[in-house]
């Protein structure tokens, strides 16, 4: 299964190396993305935004359980609401522990140390659709 990196946001001016900047657009998603978090961002607390357009009710956007110690939490599953058909609607999912969700062994050399976030097609068939963008924070 081919995933997409999730882009994260250059952190820091030359004069605040604290204040976070988008510095780059968000990715577009949909129903049909299944999505990554690159190892060399995991190292942080990290956030992801998103931002959805258009939904069905049915829709839930899942950051899988990795196989770490702390992995029995299981996935953090996030139920698109039911304004999100009519409206647009944005949420924040973080912080994202790397001992729950990082994948750390018994998986393939490409996606250790990856986290993965999956986009649950819809059961009516209505697309979800939108961007997101991830965060970290110091």
């Amino acid at each position: 299964m081919v995933r997409d990196k999730i882009p994260f946001v250059t952190l820091g001016y030359a004069a605040d190396p604290e204040m976070g900047y988008e510095a780059e657009a968000p990715m577009t998603f949909s129903s049909t993305s299944n999505l990554y978090i690159a190892t060399e961002d995991v190292g942080d607390a990290l956030w992801l935004r998103f931002n959805v357009t258009d939904a069905s009710t049915s829709a839930i956007i899942a950051v899988k359980a990795g196989d770490g110690p702390r992995s029995g939490l299981g996935d953090y599953e996030w139920l698109v609401p039911d304004h999100a058909v009519t409206y647009a609607s944005a949420v924040m999912l973080g912080p994202l522990e790397s001992a729950r969700f990082r994948l750390i062994k018994n998986t393939s050399a490409t996606r250790r140390g990856t986290i993965e976030v999956d986009i649950s097609p819809p059961t009516n068939h209505r697309p979800i659709t939108g961007n997101v963008t991830g965060y970290k924070a110091r």
